[in-house]
């Protein structure tokens, strides 16, 4: 968000929400997204629709909420779409585009307030810089373009007087406790993270892709399952905080919180703490993200019990056995080009993982590789869309040479 995003919203975002364009809507935090929808019809219309395949469950949506600009990834996709659309009876489908050009035409569209960009990975950079270009109110889970090009996308939002606004559990939960507060009394944010599926397991070796998908607490996406699993995802959040909020490392902190019921702190000059609690739900920052900045009752909230919370455990994360967020740290503390080099690197690692071609503990090497990779490039701040490509690219070969040297 801008600078004074966390003290006073623009007036255009005072204003009633009307139009809003989903991308990424039929994934894991895409469809939380479109169940709010769905119970907030009374105030909000879905505008714009784009997904990767033209499933028949993105097929069902675009029936459902009758956008005016749907995009899928391919040309053949886009046939496909429209052959389901007219299959279901739509009398009036809507104008079907592909390709990263149809994407960025979507998230740009005339007309709509806001923008939810919950795309995986490095695919939601171009669109979320295509959104903040036409002056939309971005709302992101996709944090991979914040870590990969997040000075270029908090200029953008403030050349063109956009807002930011955080979808992520732990960035809305800063953003909530931040709210009529003056940054400069900020001493810290707390991040908490769930530690995982192997919080406990004394050994790392031997671990499958199918075990590091069983998140304890959360549903999510796979790749940001793995990440969780390897305290990535943690990391990413650290440079996504630091982008977000303008904070220097030293004032992003983690804590392991089992039971994901505090979503994240804030410390003040003070001493005062300020938390949010809530149910492990994506529902929440979701809905307060799409309403903001009013609260509103969607009908599916999960409420939490205090009386029922027999304890909540705070503790230090073990860095040694988790080295990945410490990475990421580094990387925001070395800067230039680093930052995108861990992000593209650690989805080359975790593909690598899924298909079984490296084993769980050579996920940081795999990153470590191409961090130094990127070190010895010294190729400096990414200034452009161009540039930023540029070092995402040279990380992806840096990383699949190191995948090729660990399976030899």
């Amino acid at each position: 968000m801008t600078q004074n995003s966390t003290q006073k919203m623009s007036s255009k975002t005072r204003a009633r929400v009307g139009r809003v364009v989903v991308l990424g809507a039929t994934g894991s935090v895409g469809a939380t997204t479109m169940d709010v929808l769905r119970q907030s019809r009374d105030s909000l219309r879905v505008a714009g629709l784009a997904a990767r395949r033209a499933r028949s469950e993105f097929a069902d949506l675009v029936c459902e909420f009758a956008p005016d600009l749907v995009s899928v990834g391919t040309a053949a996709d886009a046939a496909r779409l429209r052959t389901l659309c007219k299959k279901a009876g739509m009398k009036n489908p809507p104008e079907i585009v592909s390709g990263v050009d149809g994407l960025c035409r979507v998230a740009s569209m005339p007309g709509a307030d806001r923008v939810v960009n919950v795309l995986g990975g490095s695919a939601g950079l171009r669109p979320s810089l295509a959104a903040l270009e036409a002056g939309k109110t971005l709302l992101t889970a996709n944090k991979e373009s914040l870590v990969a090009a997040g000075e270029l996308i908090m200029d953008t939002a403030r050349r063109r007087h956009a807002d930011i606004l955080p979808l992520d559990s732990e960035h809305s939960a800063i953003f909530q406790c931040l709210r009529g507060e003056n940054p400069a009394t900020v001493r810290r944010v707390i991040l908490t993270a769930s530690g995982g599926p192997f919080l406990r397991r004394k050994s790392l070796r031997g671990i499958t892709p199918a075990q590091a998908l069983k998140h304890p607490r959360w549903i999510m996406g796979p790749k940001v399952t793995v990440d969780s699993a390897t305290l990535m995802n943690k990391g990413l959040e650290i440079i996504e905080a630091a982008r977000l909020f303008g904070l220097r490392s030293d004032q992003v902190h983690v804590v392991i919180h089992p039971q994901s019921v505090v979503h994240s702190m804030v410390e003040f000059c003070d001493g005062s703490i300020i938390a949010q609690l809530g149910a492990p739900d994506m529902r929440t920052p979701v809905a307060y993200a799409l309403h903001y900045p009013q609260r509103a009752f969607t009908g599916g909230e999960k409420w939490l019990s205090l009386s029922a919370l027999s304890n909540l455990t705070f503790e230090e994360p073990d860095t040694e056995r988790f080295p990945c967020m410490e990475l990421a740290r580094a990387a925001l503390e070395q800067g230039g080009a680093l930052p995108a080099a861990l992000s593209a690197a650690d989805e080359i690692a975790v593909q690598a993982f899924a298909d079984e071609k490296i084993a769980f503990t050579d996920i940081p090497l795999i990153i470590e590789a191409a961090l130094e990779n990127a070190r010895n490039r010294d190729a400096g701040v990414p200034a452009s869309l161009e540039h930023v490509l540029a070092a995402d690219a040279a990380a992806r070969r840096a990383a699949r040479r190191a995948v090729r040297a660990l399976t030899r």
